[in-house]
């Protein structure tokens, strides 16, 4: 049953710089607002723009979230899972089903395998069929970004389902192309 944001305590999980936890502050009380992400960076984006709410950085690869026994109404992970390593999405996944409430929804956005002939146009390289193949044998494909942090991030695509299990359920897909899905717990 749909019910109103009004009041609801909501975590932004890989909160970036806060594109989208800043509408929250429409919703609710940006004390019951918090932004949890691995990189430092945009934490300081926060403390430098003196924003309201709760921030806090997480590990890499969390087993658990720096907030205490806290938990929330609405999760949500905007362009996160859209670049962790398998390993490091189900990480994630299994850490942040610790802190949603009872009823919680958990909106979180993905890449269909359409995704992989957009990245070899945009950055001209032909890795598209390898990466569409892995994607249908696997229900996942992933590329590691360079440097250190290859192993946990770079560019994935993966079927809906790959957020469920653990858990969660999925209980709505609003479209193929804007590819967002939510879970419930």
């Amino acid at each position: 049953m749909p019910r109103s944001l009004a009041g609801s305590d909501i975590l932004d999980f890989g909160c970036g710089y806060g594109r989208i936890l800043r509408m929250m502050y429409y919703y609710s009380d940006p004390s019951r607002i918090w932004g949890v992400d691995a990189w430092d960076n945009s934490l300081n984006l926060y403390q430098e723009a003196r924003l309201p709410g709760n921030f806090a950085q997480s590990e890499r690869i969390p087993s658990d979230l720096p907030i205490g026994d806290q938990k929330f109404d609405l999760i949500f992970a905007f362009s996160v899972f859209t670049h962790l390593a398998p390993s490091t999405a189900k990480a994630c996944l299994m850490a942040v089903r610790k802190y949603i409430k009872p009823g919680g929804l958990f909106v979180a956005t993905i890449r269909p395998i359409e995704f992989w002939p957009f990245i070899d146009g945009v950055r001209k390289t032909s890795i598209s069929a390898k990466m569409q193949s892995n994607h249908r044998t696997n229900g996942f494909a992933y590329l590691p970004h360079g440097g250190v942090e290859g192993e946990t991030y770079g560019d994935i695509s993966c079927e809906i389902d790959f957020l469920s299990g653990d858990g969660w359920k999925i209980v709505a897909m609003i479209d193929r192309y804007s590819i967002h899905s939510r879970c419930r717990c």
